[in-house]
């Protein structure tokens, strides 16, 4: 697909500002004002963006016909929902999004009620498969804005979102545990690796309950082989 097109589609999906949805059989739910993020499938080749290019509401990833790429989206707490960085055909994008457990307890491990809730649905043609985890890294910057690559540092929620384009159904999936939260429940390194490991939120400072905590990055991994449009819904509870 020619880049025209492709920033032809992200131009007529993205939106300027929250708008207000009402739920028709979509699967969603809920109305009202919500944030629209659309994660647009980009060949190499086609990278050259101009910098002013208007996406406010869309991330350029990795795109492939004939094998998976991955690309990480890189979290950020914020106030309100932005796009940081919309060119992950690099590999690596930046996203804002506000706390989403405000009352999260992490003595006693209660996450508390989510201050927004997360649809997922995929667009296209069938046959293309993909995924999005969320995961987690060390880091020995608080400033730092990617991680340093080493298995020994990166750990991957056992809970994934797959991705499977349907021609006749467009309806979202709710999916708001799976982007906010990390199940660490197949690692041993909690408290100091002698407690197992549990489900965490997005934005813990200490994930991994230690006594010399570190600091940590909050990440999306997509995994995509021949997905063109994945849109995601923010609504606000």
């Amino acid at each position: 697909m020619k880049f025209a097109k492709v920033i032809a589609i992200a131009m007529i999906l993205a939106m300027a500002l929250l708008v207000s949805s009402v739920a028709a059989g979509n699967g969603i739910d809920l109305n009202g004002q919500h944030f629209n993020l659309n994660l647009v499938g980009i060949s190499k080749s086609d990278r050259n963006m101009p910098d002013d290019l208007d996406t406010g509401h869309t991330i350029f990833v990795k795109y492939n016909k004939t094998g998976g790429v991955t690309t990480r989206i890189y979290l950020k707490q914020g106030a309100d929902f932005q796009v940081l960085d919309k060119d992950g055909t690099d590999g690596k994008a930046r996203f804002q999004l506000p706390n989403p457990y405000p009352d999260y307890n992490s003595t006693t491990g209660e996450l508390g009620d989510p201050a927004y809730m997360i649809y997922i649905r995929v667009l296209g043609k069938p046959g293309g498969s993909g995924s999005i985890t969320t995961g987690l890294c060390n880091v020995t910057d608080p400033a730092a804005t990617e991680c340093v690559i080493d298995i020994s540092g990166v750990w991957l929620s056992a809970d994934t979102v797959t991705l499977t384009p349907h021609a006749n159904d467009n309806k979202f999936e709710e999916v708001t545990d799976k982007l906010t939260t990390v199940n660490l429940s197949q690692f041993s390194i909690c408290g100091d690796g002698n407690d197992p490991c549990g489900i965490v939120p997005i934005f813990d400072l200490n994930p991994f309950d230690l006594t010399s905590p570190e600091y940590y990055l909050y990440f999306w991994e997509m995994y995509n082989n021949g997905i063109k449009l994945v849109q995601l819904r923010f609504y606000p509870l």
